[in-house]
């Protein structure tokens, strides 16, 4: 089973999107997976949302995203982990490819970010170098 692990702090304009394009991309992916909502003192609609997707959803007060990471890590039935920040578009390509990676061996890792939208002119400047990076880790 795969446990997803998603960070939130005041995230209600994102967490629905999220929460439907992870679901969506771990269906087509396969397998048993589930999905925890570690909400970190929101004061928004982050848990309302998060609970109309059926996930299950964990309250901590640290406002600290390792130490929400880590608690839900500690309730997660997964054999395998992939924390997933609450502004992000998973995609079945990126979860095929994170197994992948697990199942040869590696014990962590991350992915070369893209952006919705028009970035500021130094953003677009940046972003090469950022990925290259990126996939270099």
């Amino acid at each position: 089973m795969i446990s997803f692990v998603i960070p939130a702090h005041n995230e209600e304009r994102h967490i629905g999107s999220t929460l439907e394009a992870l679901k969506a991309a771990a269906r087509e992916v396969g397998g048993s997976f589930e999905v925890i909502v570690v909400n970190d003192a929101s004061t928004d609609r982050t848990v309302a949302i998060a609970e109309q997707h059926a996930v299950r959803v964990i309250d901590i007060h640290n406002r600290q995203i390792a130490a929400a990471r880590n608690a839900g890590a500690r309730v997660a039935r997964g054999d395998f982990f992939f924390f997933v920040d609450a502004d992000t578009q998973a995609n079945p390509d990126a979860i095929r490819a994170g197994l992948h990676a697990l199942h040869s061996g590696a014990v962590g890792g991350g992915c070369v970010f893209r952006f919705d939208g028009t970035l500021p002119m130094l953003a677009r400047a940046f972003y090469p170098t950022a990925a290259l990076f990126a996939r270099l880790l």
